[in-house]
């Protein structure tokens, strides 16, 4: 606001809007200027003291008849944010029409606008992956001048995090100092991120855990402290193993899958056969197909921590060299979702009329980290020999000669 004084001895002013951080006390200026005083004149500001200004009385000695500007202190102590003050201060001088001047001011503040996890994080146990946390301040602070305390920037939003670790969450303690970035008494909104970690130590399932930061300012309107609490979720995700088996390729599937499992890399009994059923002797052969499918079903989940890795197989047992294995390399990955198909082959070269029984074992990565040596899967292999067709017409014409000579020897008697 500006004053004039029409006469010779003139007293002018100006007193610019300020802002102020709510709950801080600022310094502030204003200007009068007084002419056509003798040297030696005084120009008196009157104190006043109404909150949120506080004006010290004032006395300044004119040294010119010219025109002189004296500056003006005061404090501005705003107590809500977004309200507007405004106080009359006067100046005046013997001779001179006394200037009534307005000060204004308007209290801003920062503001925490909101604390927000970026969802549902998937993990699988062995693995590490992140989430985020946004926190905003929808505020005004840095409309009023920069005030620092302890190193700490009044002005920004500030706040403590508290470290976490819980429900195979972590999150580094640390601080937040976001800044405003209005450009106007009207609320601006600025964000920044924190990075927390997921490491599931389940196999599957949800947890939780709560992210807890303690704001020193940024309360709406007092810009008071405040506390915020965010629940984290996690989901603990992976592949899952199953099998069937077909004595054709495109044929009805029957389900086998193995219901012990061994728990990293070790081995069980078989709980699963796979029969071949009669296989003619002397070099005869079946082969009976094993798809084995990974029916995990997390559609949110990144493909690493679903993958099923077929690590390896073994074939032991008494008859293992009857048995073989074909289109299966280690290592193979089958995605969600996914399935092989895996040749089993039993041949009887070399082996004796009678049962053929091995064993064959899948090594995966089920249960932990992609790659690792997870849960084994065991199935009976089991085949009969039966005599070739040559070898029976053989044994047939021997049985028939001796049954002919016992007859022949009675007759004789």
């Amino acid at each position: 606001m500006e004053g004039h004084q029409a006469s010779a001895t003139a007293i002018t002013g100006s007193a610019p809007g300020v802002y102020g951080l709510v709950g801080i006390t600022s310094a502030e200026t204003a200007t009068v200027s007084i002419s056509g005083q003798a040297a030696g004149a005084k120009l008196t500001v009157a104190g006043v003291s109404v909150a949120p200004f506080t004006v010290g009385a004032q006395t300044f000695t004119v040294s010119t008849t010219a025109a002189t500007t004296e500056t003006v202190n005061y404090t501005f102590a705003p107590a809500a944010v977004g309200t507007t003050y405004s106080q009359n201060i006067t100046a005046s001088a013997a001779g001179a029409t006394s200037l009534v001047l307005g000060l204004t001011g308007t209290g801003v503040a920062p503001t925490l606008g909101s604390v927000t996890s970026s969802g549902l994080v998937y993990g699988r146990i062995g693995t590490t992956t992140t989430g985020t946390l946004s926190i905003s301040n929808i505020g005004n602070g840095n409309l009023a001048p920069t005030t620092v305390v302890g190193g700490n920037t009044l002005n920004n939003l500030n706040g403590s995090v508290s470290a976490l670790s819980s429900g195979g969450f972590g999150l580094a303690a640390g601080t937040i100092s976001l800044a405003s970035n209005a450009t106007a008494s009207t609320a601006g909104n600025n964000v920044t991120t924190l990075s927390y970690t997921y490491a599931p130590t389940i196999v599957s399932g949800t947890t939780t855990a709560t992210a807890a930061i303690a704001f020193s300012n940024g309360k709406a309107t007092t810009n008071g402290t405040v506390s915020s609490s965010t629940v984290l979720t996690g989901s603990a995700v992976g592949p899952t193993y199953a099998s069937s088996f077909t004595t054709s390729v495109g044929g009805a599937l029957t389900s086998d899958t193995p219901t012990s499992k061994g728990a990293n890399g070790t081995t069980v009994a078989a709980s699963s056969t796979i029969a071949f059923g009669n296989v003619q002797g002397g070099g005869g052969s079946k082969t009976v197909y094993l798809e084995i499918q990974n029916t995990a079903n997390s559609p949110g989940a990144a493909a690493v921590l679903t993958d099923l890795t077929l690590d390896k197989y073994s074939i032991t047992g008494t008859n293992a060299s009857a048995f073989s294995v074909s289109s299966l390399s280690p290592g193979q990955i089958v995605t969600e979702g996914g399935f092989i198909l895996v040749p089993i082959l039993v041949s009887t070269a070399g082996t004796s009329v009678g049962s053929l029984n091995s064993t064959l074992t899948i090594f995966t990565d089920e249960s932990v980290a992609l790659g690792g040596a997870g849960d084994t899967f065991t199935y009976s292999l089991t085949a009969y020999n039966v005599p070739e067709p040559a070898s029976l017409a053989v044994l047939g014409a021997g049985l028939a000669g001796l049954a002919g000579l016992r007859r022949r020897r009675k007759a004789a008697v």
